[in-house]
């Protein structure tokens, strides 16, 4: 992706476990660049006077004059579904949905109907054509084609949560899952992402490669919709959002303001807050499936196939663990994960 990848003093990384492997070997600082240089000239403590819609409309617009071919990566969630919505409302054209089924796992199993059935009636709702809708339900082959040989040196989207799970998104189209396939000035259009804020002598804002790592990837066409360089306001706006709720409710005490953004109990409030509107289904849109970092057990239904019929992407995702488990010194035992790798500050008041 332009703009958006691990920076240290000598290099640049869209590959998580190649930083890391640098990090290893030298005493370089480090930080992950999020459009620096756009970012870096815009005034973080005053809030934009536009509405967050009114943004969110400027945004949608500006990616559809960008692009022939708009894709959207959709799950009637919180932040798919509000995208989808503001493109419709503004009359701008959809050209395809992808909608991920991972029936294979029994807590997602009624996620993809939920999320069709949803589309179906949105754009029923705003007397919009149907587009192309892609449901991509992995198989076997697909997570052997995934998880080949060195997949985690491929793919600019390995992340660091290190699931047995294909879900790093921009890695399903570099590894043409189900032959996804390109289209001419097309672009993929991905949730990311919910503005995360601290307190430390003030509020600021601050994120890390665990909040968006599903979303990075080596090319230039993903659009990741609210936190962008294109428009820093829409981060701004959406951290201004979450420190008036802060200020209202005389919130400084920075456990709370973390367990306000990251505790899945309290995401369906902390979605309200930034304005995503109404949740579809408490399955889709109510936090219930929302965990980051190395819980095994999340992914047993898909394990436990790979396991008893010995599918090659079990020992490629094995040879990995124990690379990791032998160069990494960056565990986080709090979090079963890596090291979150920090952004910038930048203050909001």
């Amino acid at each position: 992706m332009k703009k958006v990848y691990y920076k240290t003093d000598s290099r640049s990384f869209t590959n998580a476990y190649k930083f890391w492997e640098h990090i290893n070997t030298s005493d370089e600082s480090f930080h992950f660049y999020l459009y620096d240089e756009e970012f870096d000239k815009a005034d973080w403590t005053t809030e934009p006077t536009e509405s967050f819609d009114d943004l969110c409309s400027k945004r949608a617009k500006m990616i559809r004059e960008k692009y022939d071919y708009v894709r959207i990566w959709y799950s009637a969630g919180r932040d798919s579904h509000h995208i989808l919505t503001t493109f419709l409302k503004n009359n701008l054209r959809v050209d395809e949905l992808i909608i991920m089924d991972w029936s294979i796992m029994k807590r997602f199993e009624s996620d993809a109907i939920i999320a069709y059935e949803t589309a179906l009636k949105t754009f029923s709702e705003y007397n919009q054509s149907l587009p192309m809708i892609s449901v991509l339900k992995p198989t076997k082959d697909d997570f052997d084609q995934y998880f080949c040989k060195d997949w985690y040196f491929k793919y600019g989207g390995y992340g660091c949560n290190m699931n047995f799970n294909l879900n790093h998104y921009p890695s399903i189209i570099e590894a043409n899952i189900q032959g996804l396939g390109l289209r001419k000035n097309h672009c993929e259009v991905f949730g990311f992402e919910k503005c995360k804020i601290h307190y430390e002598n003030g509020f600021y804002f601050q994120m890390n490669d665990k909040n968006f790592n599903q979303g990075l990837g080596n090319a230039d066409n993903l659009e990741w919709f609210y936190l962008t360089g294109d428009m820093p306001e829409l981060a701004i706006k959406q951290c201004h959002l979450l420190v008036n709720y802060m200020e209202d409710k005389q919130i400084s005490n920075i456990y709370t303001i973390k367990s306000f953004q990251e505790n899945s109990v309290n995401y369906d409030q902390f979605a309200n807050v930034l304005n995503r509107g109404p949740m579809i289904s408490n399955q889709t849109g109510g936090g219930v499936n929302k965990t980051f970092g190395l819980y095994p057990n999340l992914y047993k239904e898909i394990w436990n196939i790979a396991f008893t019929e010995n599918w090659e992407a079990k020992t490629n995702y094995l040879e990995m663990l124990t690379t990791f488990s032998i160069q990494h010194k960056y565990w986080q035992e709090e979090n079963k994960s890596f090291a979150g790798v920090p952004t910038k500050r930048y203050y909001l008041t």
